[in-house]
C-alpha cells in the first residue's frame, strides 16, 4: 500500500484553523485524563513538586529556634545566672522534641499541608535524636516533596514537557492565523497579509521537533547541572520553559545550532578561528571567576567581654561558614579555617557576582547555650581584601 501525503495546497485558512483548535483540545482532553488516569491507578505518585523555604520562613524559624521570648513562650521562663553570657537556650532544657514539633507544625502551615507523607515522617524521626542547629540547618535546607496538579517529580516530569510543548507550538501556530486575519482587515494590499498553505507542512514539522529540542535542552542542562536526568530542581519553571520553548521553537533550534559548533565543531581549523576571533569571550570567562577568595570571620565588637572570655576559651575554628549566590542560589560551604578570632577562610574558587554571606556557632558553655550569627550581602569582584564577617551574640 502506498502512503500518500495530504495535499495541503488544497487547505483553505478556515479549514486549517479548524483543525488547529481541534488538534490543540484533543491534546488538552488526552492531558487531562492522563493526570486523572494517574492518581486513580497510582496514587498520584507523579503529582508532585519540589519546594524550599523562602527567607521570610527561615527567619522566622531562626527565632523559633533560637529567640529566647519564642523559648519562653513554649517552655516557661528560662533563669540565667546574673555573670552567665546571653544564652539559647538555658541550661534547663534538655528535651527539644517540643521545639522541633513547633517548626515543623509551622512548615506544614507554610507549606499547606502539602509535604509528602514518607518525607514528613523521615524528618521527625531524625529530628527526635537533634540539636536545635541540627534541626535549624536541616529544616533551612531540606528540598520538601509537595503536592502538585502537575508532574514534576521523576521520569513523568517529561511528559510533562513535551504536553507543554505542544501548547506552545499550537499556541504559535493559532496566534500567527489570527493575527493574518486581523491584519488584512487594516493593510489588504499587503501580501504578508495572506494565508500560504505551503507553510502548513512547517508547522506540522514544528509539532514533531518542538518536544524534542526542548527535552534535549532540558536532558543537558539537568544532567550537567545535577548529574541526573530525572532529578530536576526547577519545579513550575519547568513547565514555563517548555512552553515558551514549544512558542518560540525556531530560537530553540537556533540555539542548537549554535551550540553544535561548541560541541561538534567542524574542524581544528575552525576551534583555532574562533579563538583567534574572539579572544575577549576567553578574557570574560576566565574574568567571571576569583581565585583564593579570604574571609575572615571574627566577634563583633558588641560582644561583652564576659561573652567574649568564654567564647574564645570554646574556641569559635569549628564556625560554620556559607557564601550563597543571590541569583543562582548555589551555596558555598567554606572548609579547613585557621585562627581563631578572626577565623580565617580561603575559597579556592568563586565565580563573581553578588553574595549572602552567614556564620553562625553555636556551644554549650557551663550549661548553656550560646549563639552566634552572622548575616550580610556582600558584592564579590575580586580577591585584593579580604571579607569580614562580624558575629553577634543572639539576644536573650
Amino acid at each position: 500500500m502506498k502512503l500518500t501525503m495530504p495535499n495541503f495546497k488544497q487547505y483553505k485558512e478556515h479549514e486549517w484553523f479548524g483543525r488547529l483548535i481541534i488538534l490543540l483540545l484533543f491534546i488538552v482532553a488526552a492531558y487531562l485524563l492522563a493526570h486523572l488516569i494517574e492518581k486513580i491507578n497510582y496514587d498520584g505518585e507523579s503529582s508532585y513538586e519540589y519546594s524550599r523555604l523562602d527567607e521570610g520562613q527561615k527567619s522566622h524559624l531562626n527565632k523559633l529556634y533560637f529567640d529566647t521570648a519564642s523559648l519562653n513562650a513554649l517552655y516557661g521562663n528560662l533563669h540565667q545566672k546574673a555573670d552567665s553570657p546571653r544564652s539559647v537556650p538555658c541550661c534547663t532544657i534538655t528535651d527539644y522534641s517540643k521545639l522541633h514539633n513547633k517548626a515543623l507544625d509551622y512548615i506544614v502551615i507554610q507549606l499547606n499541608h502539602k509535604i509528602y507523607p514518607p518525607q514528613f515522617d523521615t524528618l521527625r524521626k531524625y529530628l527526635k535524636s537533634s540539636s536545635p542547629m541540627e534541626g535549624f540547618t536541616l529544616l533551612t535546607e531540606t528540598r520538601f516533596k509537595l503536592q502538585s496538579n502537575f508532574w514534576l517529580v521523576g521520569p513523568a516530569v517529561y511528559w510533562e514537557i513535551v504536553f507543554w510543548s505542544w501548547f506552545g507550538v499550537l499556541s504559535s501556530i493559532i496566534f500567527n492565523l489570527a493575527l493574518i486575519g486581523l491584519k488584512r482587515t487594516t493593510d489588504p494590499q499587503n501580501p504578508a497579509t495572506e494565508f500560504d498553505s505551503s507553510e502548513i507542512p512547517h508547522q506540522i514539522a514544528k509539532m514533531l521537533y518542538a518536544p524534542l529540542c526542548t527535552l534535549i535542552i532540558v536532558f543537558g542542562y539537568n544532567f550537567f547541572q545535577n548529574q541526573n536526568v530525572v532529578d530536576i530542581d526547577s519545579s513550575k519553571g519547568v513547565i514555563v520553559f517548555a512552553f515558551i520553548g514549544g512558542f518560540y521553537s525556531s530560537r530553540l533550534v537556533a540555539f542548537l545550532d549554535r551550540l553544535k559548533e561548541l560541541v561538534l565543531p567542524s574542524s581544528s581549523t575552525s576551534i583555532v578561528q574562533s579563538r583567534v576571533n574572539t579572544p575577549t569571550t576567553t578574557t570574560s570567562t576566565t574574568a567571571a571567576e576569583i581565585q583564593n577568595l579570604k574571609v575572615k570571620v571574627s566577634l563583633d565588637p558588641s560582644v561583652t567581654e564576659v561573652e567574649k572570655e568564654a567564647i574564645l576559651k570554646a574556641g569559635i575554628k569549628d564556625v560554620k561558614l556559607i557564601l550563597e549566590d543571590k541569583i543562582t542560589k548555589e551555596k558555598i560551604i567554606a572548609t579547613n579555617p585557621s585562627g581563631d578570632n578572626p577565623v580565617e577562610f580561603t575559597i579556592p574558587k568563586i565565580k563573581v557576582g553578588t553574595y549572602i554571606i552567614s556564620a553562625n556557632w553555636m556551644k554549650e558553655i557551663e550549661q548553656d547555650f550560646i549563639l552566634l550569627t552572622a548575616a550580610t550581602e556582600q558584592e564579590i569582584r575580586n580577591a585584593d581584601k579580604p571579607i569580614d564577617v562580624l558575629m553577634k551574640v543572639v539576644a536573650g
